[in-house]
């Protein structure tokens, strides 16, 4: 698939690759419905080089301190797993400018209706080229991209 440039975006994280087929967000944009992709931000950078029109939102953490309870809230890390992911979070947070728009994730609630409102006040973006050759595999932060426009999140 990433050979053949069926990949809108793709790299490998913590050992294992991960990416977003194409076609299927091909096919919902040429039906005019808006996509929603959740990237780290190589894959909403990629996505930007494929969708100069996408419209990308972080959604950062309160503080660092408070994403390392919510990961330690979940108890599905190590000890050295999270650390890794507390780095590459705050490696992503350094990359804020990548980004239309930055939303502090401090209440769910709030956080996904500034979402929406931006999504419902995006116009949709073109489709994707037929093929997306020649992405390469960076380092990621988790995140979301939009048919109409994108965003991601730590």
């Amino acid at each position: 698939m990433i050979e053949a440039g069926e990949l809108l975006e793709w790299e490998e994280i913590f050992g294992h690759r991960s990416g977003t087929p194409a076609e299927p967000v091909r096919r919902a944009l040429g039906a005019g419905i808006d996509v929603l992709l959740e990237l780290d931000v190589t894959g909403a950078r990629h996505v930007r080089e494929v969708m100069p029109r996408a419209v990308l939102i972080l959604l950062e953490p309160p503080t660092m301190q408070e994403l390392e309870r919510r990961l330690r809230s979940r108890g599905t890390e190590t000890e050295e797993g999270l650390a890794r992911r507390l780095a590459k979070a705050d490696r992503e947070l350094e990359q804020r400018e990548a980004f239309d728009v930055v939303i502090v994730n401090d209440d769910a609630e709030r956080a996904a209706d500034e979402v929406a409102a931006i999504i419902d006040a995006s116009p949709q973006v073109d489709g994707l080229p037929e093929a997306t050759p020649g992405l390469q595999p960076e380092g990621k932060a988790e995140g979301t991209a939009k048919g109409k426009k994108g965003s991601s999140s730590p």
